[in-house]
């Protein structure tokens, strides 16, 4: 009996015990825990009001979690959502690289009376910011460089020059201190820097310029620094830069209003604005004394004016064979051209084609695409020109045709001209007969005088038989009347 009662009490005292252990282990699982992660980032600095920078890692077991921010510096700089933890900037000025390097905080996370707390650490990285100087910068010293650059600017609003156009030689040298600058916003002027031999500091140089001009730097090699400029140019002068022997460095150049080159005494060749296509307004080559290469221009497509002047070594007109039509044409003082050859793709000039002066010119091949010329045509000073062969497609000038002063002995080339408005033909003193005018079916106003050798009219007696228009000739070998060569007496 006593046994019974101690066994019932320890089998009482045991379930006692389990039922106190199970309780205890209930309450442990059910305990709310709460678990964050550290916000570690870094960004650039400047951002904007309300950019979203991440979210902050904050999970519990059971329910949900709330974020707040408890501390900050600097204070305002965040702002959190408190429901998903989404961290936002509050103050852009706050994330000012040139104030501070870093933004911290830290936020808390918490399920009711249990939290934690997450730390954030936000490093900033500087930004390089526009720093506009606001007007026309001129430098005509080393010294007022150097000052300027000491600004750091990075954009100048109006127009920058370097160098002084009113005397020949600035101390300029170096322009490493214009490094930092983008934009220009008018014109880019270089000129008269004897001791300037690079502008490659100007390479950060993005923007679009009206106007580029670097001349009178004898010193300059290289256009190297001008690549990054913007496609389009008001007018581009290169001039006077006796030590320039190309003009790489304007691989960005696609058009340009006008082009001027001039006067680069060791200018070979125009490579580097190979991929120029369009001159709007005028392009001038001209006085560049060894310059025997134009074909870096192969890709130009439109030329309002075209004029090439008194480049003594220019042999080719190579390069602008897909220019179809130039309003004015001249090409002037060339002695060593012999053709052109190189304008096959030329089918009209609306306004004015003037060859002049070009003393190794001896024949028109190349021209056999041209159809049409507008208000003049002049063939002046040219006494090695021997014919007309190339111009076998020209039926129209609309104005006035002048031949004065060649070496030719016939119009021979010209049997495809119908309609002249004027003919002048004078000076001419290898001239004996007009032939190649056969076929004119209008020309007004005819006038053949000085020709010294002349003696042959006959290729006009069609004409001047079959249409009402002035006609005189003297001081020629012969000089007949116009009813003279309508009779048969066209020739001695």
């Amino acid at each position: 009996m006593v046994l019974k009662k101690l066994c019932s009490g320890l089998l009482i005292s045991f379930s006692v015990i389990l039922f106190i252990s199970c309780s205890s282990e209930d309450d442990s699982s059910n305990e709310t825990s709460v678990s964050v992660a550290d916000f570690l980032i870094t960004i650039a600095e400047n951002p904007q009001v309300g950019q979203l920078l991440g979210t902050i890692s904050g999970s519990t077991n059971q329910g949900d979690v709330i974020f707040q921010i408890t501390q900050q510096t600097p204070l305002g700089a965040l702002e959190i959502n408190s429901e998903t933890g989404e961290l936002l900037v509050a103050d852009s000025e706050a994330f000012n690289f040139e104030a501070r390097n870093e933004v911290s905080g830290i936020v808390k996370v918490s399920n009711g009376i249990v939290s934690k707390n997450a730390d954030i650490q936000i490093t900033l990285t500087d930004v390089t910011e526009n720093n506009i100087f606001q007007g026309d910068v001129q430098l005509t010293t080393q010294e007022e460089v150097d000052l300027f650059g000491e600004g750091s600017y990075t954009a100048i609003s109006g127009r920058l020059v370097i160098g002084n156009p009113d005397s020949f030689n600035s101390s300029i040298s170096d322009l490493t201190p214009l490094s930092s600058l983008t934009t220009v916003g008018s014109d880019l002027v270089v000129i008269k820097n004897e001791g300037l031999e690079s502008i490659s500091p100007l390479s950060n140089i993005t923007s679009s310029l009206r106007d580029l001009m670097i001349s009178s730097n004898p010193n300059l090699t290289s256009l190297v620094g001008l690549h990054n400029i913007e496609t389009s140019i008001g007018t581009l002068i290169i001039g006077g830069n006796s030590n320039l022997k190309n003009l790489t460095g304007l691989e960005g150049l696609i058009s340009a209003q006008t082009f001027l080159i001039s006067a680069n005494s060791s200018l070979t060749s125009l490579d580097g604005i190979d991929n120029l296509v369009q001159i709007s307004n005028r392009l001038d080559i001209s006085v560049n004394a060894i310059l025997n290469d134009l074909t870096a221009l192969e890709n130009i497509t439109e030329v309002y004016d075209l004029n090439i002047f008194s480049n003594s070594q220019l042999t080719s007109l190579n390069g602008l064979s897909n220019v179809a039509l130039i309003n004015n044409l001249s090409i002037q003082g060339n002695d060593s051209l012999q053709n052109f050859n190189g304008l096959d793709g030329l089918i009209e000039i609306p306004i004015s084609f003037r060859v002049i002066g070009n003393n190794g010119l001896s024949n028109f091949q190349g021209l056999e695409s041209l159809e049409r010329v507008g208000s003049i045509f002049e063939v002046v000073d040219n006494p090695s020109v021997e014919d007309f062969i190339g111009l076998n497609s020209l039926q129209e000038i609309e104005g006035e045709f002048w031949l004065n002063d060649t070496g030719a002995t016939s119009l021979i080339g010209l049997e495809s001209l119908l309609y002249v408005q004027n003919i002048k033909i004078t000076n001419n003193n290898y001239l004996l007969r007009l032939e190649g005018l056969n076929n004119l079916l209008e020309a007004p106003s005819i006038d053949v005088n000085g020709n010294s050798t002349l003696i042959d009219y006959c290729s006009l007696q069609d004409l001047l038989t079959n249409t009402n228009q002035f006609f005189n000739s003297f001081g020629n070998a012969f000089n007949p009347s116009k009813q003279d060569i309508i009779d048969g007496n066209c020739s001695q």
